[in-house]
């Protein structure tokens, strides 16, 4: 037996050795060519990464020269870590993150030595007991702050350093005598560092926030153009009976439209920052950009829906009986498509060049006349009402991204505007004067005279300050109900920032008690830096970066001594060279490395530490003797900052990212359900006729969902490092949630279809002359639509109990025969196309969102059972296989 098993065991290894190593060259051939493609899609990549080691070495120079390390001292070591942290890939984000580090360093800075005075008053004995209380109460107030959303998008990182220094300045001057000149060193290095970073990000090949987020919105408009006019050649052109559209290049062009919104909001939030620079000023009008971004995103849930209705007609196979019918819609469809496409091509255009659109307007009127034109055509005699409904439904889909287009050339318009965008020559006026909206106003001109400009400011000011006060007031009461609401809407942010308020404290006992500052020197601000930066919002978080922390020390650490020992063996002369090269190559090549979407996603903060601690180390090693002994107190102090956090966040009130992923995911699918139920009551029900839906909540009751991918990747993510808890196992199928988000905003997407085109309908105000077939269809779509909702409840209902949903299957297949039953109804002869084409329309948007709603059910029930969720009791079988 024991020979057997050693056989066994031999052929295993010999099998699998092989098949492993070709697997392991396999992946390192697949991870070179992303990375070539990464520098290849865009250059700039490589140049960034080159001028992150170019400051680095810069800045390492004031450790090989003796006159700057003497009048900086150990404190030069601020620097490396300010240009670690502080430089972006845009000149945006380094302003941001510079200007942020800056003022909030001098400001907690003024604050430490304040609480140190003030505490130094109590006496020695109490002293302590007072800097642990204002460490505390600031620490928690300024974390807190941080979920402000206006906070949050500008000042975060500031926030960040402001409880750092504040922190650092307030404990440290326990210990450190001479805490003037610290701080003065400090500030002086953080400013040397941020005016490194600013200057090799402005004027080595600088990349602009504002220039990239100029070219996206562009790019986006682009996308959307690619789609219709190929879908105007390629589906309702003359290539029309050539062939399906599966595989087609420009089916795909617009779906990363859809999810641009959180890098048009970074990009926007980085150019606010930026000085002017090309044709940008510096107070160009960013915010435009967040607005054409989002009205594209609408037209793009637009394009999704009549995309989804053609795949649906592609799979079907429908005949023809009316050719002629089908093919005067077909053309006016294709010159609807095609024209469109060309206004938002052109509109692309005009914001890439910066010139206003002279010929966007006239394509749009093409493509509306096309629009009208469409509802002019009567079918033959002999048309089935399939064959009607089909064209008319497409006719109409496509007239919804026609009226989307207009909204996107009214927002590019302001724009051009806002931004002062170069005229065509035949529209300078020598004289432009607007007249004031209203048709029947008289021309006139609006003069206005300006007094002295002495009296103007005195009777200004006199004016001015009562309103000032009053205005200052009044924010700073929104401020607080705002605070409130955060803190009411979810306790656990409050008891976050108590936490963050109590590791601090518990840290700064390494000050306060001789032994423990004794046992780790000054090192143990590292353990206070490593609370500040580490300790995140769920486990998941902490635990990510914690980890991230201590490995990437570790191996910088390792490294970083490797490095000394090797450049020591080229003598006083060529040692700082050798430093300086190994410096340059690591930090290029990991921050290259930062690009590459898996590394970003899980390691990004590790490249950071692991850049930083490998600068530190090498370059130090240049002044330091006991290196070893350096290098032990720091990561002895990081593992216990990495400890504290790890060990406040999971046993004091944890936030479990997958929780949190879990309930987001549940909450998303009931927002869907909300909004069908809604409308299937108040628009398809018997409240039709009771007003308009305006003001109804329901109708935005969904909007964020289209915008959560951000949030779900993040959370998920953080859930992939957490252990296992409550429900959950350590092996959790958390990628099955992305898939359940995925198709959840697909659904979401189709929805926003409907309610802008329900939108446009009571803006219209259409009469109805078939009252008993609108009844009917009303009757029908309102019974998909509470059937839809419904499903979607149980589902979220199924996820959120972790249980198997027994009815979601049931109220679709109810949904779904109501959608068959609308295609047997025949409307009366008296009936106008045009009544018959929004009840098509409708119907067929709302059998859409049905469609979307299987592969959520799909998706939902593989969760269940990946994650093994309790079944029904009679669900139960004695040998289930």
């Amino acid at each position: 037996m024991d020979s057997a098993a050693g056989t066994n065991e031999k052929v295993g290894y010999n099998s699998w050795c092989p098949i492993l190593i070709s697997d392991s060259i396999q992946k390192l051939k697949e991870l070179a060519q992303k990375i070539r493609k990464i520098g290849k899609d865009d250059p700039r990549r490589v140049l960034h990464s080159l001028k992150v080691g170019l400051a680095l070495t810069l800045i390492s120079i004031f450790y090989y020269v003796n006159p700057l390390f003497h009048g900086l001292g150990a404190s030069t070591m601020w620097a490396v870590l300010t240009v670690v942290v502080v430089m972006e890939y845009t000149v945006g984000g380094t302003l941001s993150k510079g200007l942020n580090r800056a003022f909030a360093t001098l400001l907690a800075g003024a604050l430490g030595l304040g609480a140190h005075h003030l505490a130094a008053l109590a006496g020695d004995k109490a002293e302590p007991i007072l800097l642990g209380v204002f460490v505390f109460m600031l620490a928690a107030m300024a974390t807190f702050s941080r979920f402000v959303p206006e906070i949050k998008a500008r000042y975060d990182y500031g926030v960040t350093i402001f409880i750092l220094t504040f922190s650092l300045v307030a404990v440290s001057s326990y210990r450190v005598e001479e805490l003037i000149k610290l701080a003065h060193q400090r500030l002086s290095t953080i400013a040397i560092g941020v005016a490194t970073c600013l200057c090799t990000s402005m004027f080595v090949f600088p990349v602009w926030a504002g220039g990239d987020l100029h070219k996206l919105v562009a790019a986006n408009l682009d996308k959307l153009a690619c789609f219709l006019e190929g879908i105007g050649v390629e589906y309702f052109g003359e290539k029309m009976e050539s062939g399906s559209l599966e595989g087609k290049s420009f089916l795909q062009s617009y779906k990363t439209v859809l999810n641009s919104k959180a890098t048009e909001d970074s990009l926007a939030n980085f150019a606010r920052w930026e000085p002017g620079h090309g044709r940008f000023s510096f107070r160009h009008p960013w915010n435009q950009y967040l607005k054409i971004g989002a009205v594209t995103r609408q037209c793009a849930c637009s394009i999704e829906a009549l995309n989804a209705y053609i795949s649906t007609l592609e799979q079907s196979h429908q005949t023809t009986t009316d050719l002629e019918f089908k093919q005067k819609v077909q053309a006016a469809c294709a010159e609807m498509s095609k024209e469109t496409g060309k206004a938002l091509a052109e509109l692309a255009s005009s914001i890439r060049e910066m010139k206003w659109s002279s010929t966007a307007g006239k394509h749009l009127a093409m493509a509306t006349e096309a629009a009208c034109r469409v509802k002019a055509l009567v079918p033959a005699d002999n048309s089935t009402l399939q064959e009607v409904l089909i064209s008319a439904t497409t006719a109409s889909l496509l007239t919804e991204v026609v009226r989307c287009t207009n909204h996107i050339i009214a927002a590019v318009e302001e724009l051009s505007r806002l931004a002062e965008f170069k005229r065509p020559e035949h529209g300078r006026k020598a004289g432009a004067v607007k007249p004031i909206a209203g048709a029947e106003s008289p021309p006139h001109v609006v003069i206005i005279i300006e007094n002295a400009a002495g009296t103007n400011e005195k009777v200004g000011f006199n004016s001015w300050c009562p309103f000032l006060i009053f205005d200052s007031m009044q924010k700073l009461k929104e401020l607080a109900q705002k605070i409130r609401k955060i803190g009411k809407d979810d306790p656990r942010r409050v008891l976050h920032s108590l936490k963050v308020g109590l590791a601090l404290t518990l840290i700064s006992i390494f000050y306060y008690v001789k032994p423990l500052f004794h046992g780790l020197g000054t090192s143990t601000m590292w353990a206070v830096l490593t609370v500040v930066v580490v300790m995140e919002y769920t486990v998941g978080g902490t635990l990510s970066k914690g980890l991230n922390r201590a490995f990437a020390t570790l191996l910088a650490g390792a490294l970083g001594l490797g490095a000394h020992h090797l450049a020591a063996l080229a003598g006083d002369k060529g040692e700082p060279i050798l430093l300086d090269v190994f410096v340059f190559m690591l930090a290029a090549m990991a921050t290259f490395s930062r690009f590459v979407p898996e590394i970003k996603a899980r390691h990004d903060y590790g490249v950071t530490i692991f850049i930083l601690t490998f600068s530190l180390v090498a370059v130090s090693s240049y002044r330091v003797e006991e290196l070893i002994k350096l290098a032990y107190q720091r990561l002895s102090t990081v593992a216990i900052g990495v400890a504290t956090c790890l060990c406040t966040s999971m046993f004091v009130f944890p936030v479990w990212a997958g929780e949190d992923l879990h309930m987001l995911v549940a909450a998303n699918l009931e927002k869907l359900a909300c909004f069908l139920q809604g409308m299937g009551v108040e628009y398809f029900g018997e409240k039709i006729e009771r007003g308009s839906l305006e003001g109804k909540p329901f109708l935005r009751s969904y909007k964020t969902v289209l915008n959560s991918k951000a949030t779900e990747d993040s959370l998920a993510n953080f859930a992939r490092w957490e252990p296992g808890h409550g429900r959950f196992s350590f092996r959790h199928p958390w990628n099955q949630y992305l898939k359940i988000g995925a198709v959840t905003r697909q659904c979401a997407c189709s929805i926003e279809a409907l309610n802008a085109y329900i939108s446009t309908l009571e803006q219209s105000h259409q009469t109805t002359t078939d009252l008993e077939f609108k009844q009917k269809v009303q009757a029908a779509c309102a019974e998909m639509s509470n059937e839809s909702g419904k499903a979607f409840a149980e589902l979220a209902s199924s996820v959120r109990e972790m249980k198997w949903s027994s009815t979601a299957g049931k109220h679709l297949a109810v949904a779904t025969e109501a959608a068959c039953r609308v295609k047997a109804l025949v409307p009366a002869d008296n009936s106008t196309l045009q009544e018959v084409l929004i009840s098509a329309t409708t119907t067929s948007l709302l059998t859409e969102v049905v469609r979307c709603t299987n592969p959520v059910i799909a998706a939902v029930e593989e969760l269940s059972r990946l994650a093994e969720f309790k079944r029904p009791e009679h669900g139960r079988k004695a040998g289930a296989v």
